[in-house]
C-alpha cells in the first residue's frame, strides 16, 4: 500500500506532539535528565530491534557513519535542553520556541555560506522572532516559579539542532539510511550519556520517577522513537520541501493537546496561541524554496 508522504509526515507531528504531552506529565514527578536517558534508552533498544528484524546491519560509508556518531555525541545535550524547557516553561511554549531551529539554520547559512536573504526567509524570520517575543513574555506570567532565562532551553536547543540538521542532511546523502541514522545515533548517546552520568556521579544523585511517571516517560520516548520513525519515511518517499512545512505544524498540535489534556499543569493563554501562530507561520515560510 502507497501512503502519501505529506500524510506519513502529519502522523509524525501528531505522535511528537503526543509524546511532548506525556512528557510534560511525567516531569512533575522527576527530571529532564531522567526523561533524556529513558527516551535514549527506548530509543536504542526499539530500533536496534527492528534493524535487527530486518536482517542485520546496512553497510554505510565511513564519512556518513562519522557524521551519525558526532551527532549521536550532541544529541543528549540538545535532548536535555529540550526536557528542560518542557518542565521550565510548558510544552505548548517550549515546543514552540524548540520549532525555530530552521530560523537559526537559515540564518547561519546566511551568514556563514552566503546564501541570498529572499523574501520569504525575512518575513519568516519576522514571524519568527515576533512569535519568540510574544512566547517569552508570556512565559512569565504562566508560572509563578518560571524564569524569565527559561525560554533559552528550548531556544539553545533549536540552535544547536539548527546546526545538526545541515550535517544530518549531508549524511543521509551519501548512506539514505535513516534506520540505521537512528540506530547509531541512539546508541553513541546513550553511550555518550551513561559515560557522563558514571564520570560526574550524577547518575547516583539522579531522582528516579514513581511508577505513574516512569510509565509516561516510557509512553514520551516510544512517541518520539516513532516520531521520527515516520518522519524518517516521509523523507525517503518525499521531497524535503514537501515534508518540512508539515513538520512545522508541531506546535499547534501541542497547543491543541495542552489545551485539552493539561489544563490542570499549564495555563495556555490566547498570548501563547498567538505566538505559537507567529512561530509555525514563521518556520512555514522559512521551508519554502520560492
Amino acid at each position: 500500500m502507497d501512503f502519501s508522504p505529506q500524510l506519513v509526515a502529519l502522523a509524525s507531528t501528531a505522535v511528537y506532539a503526543a509524546g511532548n504531552l506525556y512528557a510534560r506529565v511525567g516531569l512533575v514527578h522527576s527530571t529532564p535528565m531522567v526523561v533524556t536517558l529513558i527516551s535514549l534508552i527506548v530509543q536504542t533498544i526499539v530500533v536496534w530491534t527492528i534493524l535487527l528484524c530486518r536482517g542485520g546491519v546496512p553497510s554505510a560509508d565511513p564519512r556518513a557513519m562519522a557524521v551519525f556518531i558526532a551527532v549521536g555525541v550532541a544529541l543528549p545535550f540538545v535532548r536535555w535542553l529540550s526536557y528542560t524547557g518542557i518542565a521550565r516553561i510548558g510544552s505548548a511554549r517550549s515546543s514552540s520556541l524548540r520549532s525555530t531551529h530552521p530560523f537559526f539554520s537559515a540564518a547561519l547559512a546566511i551568514a556563514f555560506l552566503g546564501e541570498p536573504a529572499r523574501h520569504n526567509i525575512m518575513l519568516g524570520t519576522l514571524l519568527i522572532v515576533a512569535g519568540i517575543f510574544i512566547t517569552c513574555w508570556d512565559s512569565r506570567d504562566a508560572r509563578r516559579d518560571a524564569k524569565p532565562l527559561d525560554v533559552l532551553f528550548p531556544l539553545a536547543a533549536a540552535f544547536f539542532s539548527g546546526i545538526i540538521h545541515p550535517f544530518t542532511r549531508y549524511a543521509l546523502t551519501i548512506t539514505n539510511e535513516p534506520l540505521l541514522y537512528s540506530g547509531v545515533v541512539g546508541l553513541s548517546s546513550l553511550v555518550t550519556l551513561g559515560g557522563y552520568l558514571l564520570l560526574t556521579g550524577r547518575g547516583k544523585r539522579m531522582i528516579w520517577p514513581e511508577r505513574r511517571a516512569l510509565k509516561s516517560f516510557v509512553s514520551a520516548s516510544l512517541f518520539e522513537t516513532v516520531g521520527f520513525l515516520l518522519f524518517s519515511a516521509a523523507v525517503s518517499i518525499g521531497q524535503v520541501v514537501l515534508i518540512a512545512p508539515i513538520m512545522a505544524t508541531t506546535p499547534m498540535w501541542v497547543l491543541l493537546g495542552s489545551i485539552l489534556l493539561l489544563r490542570d499543569l499549564e495555563k495556555v493563554t490566547p498570548r501563547t496561541a498567538i505566538g505559537s501562530g507567529a512561530v509555525v507561520a514563521g518556520t512555514i515560510l522559512l521551508t519554502l524554496n520560492k
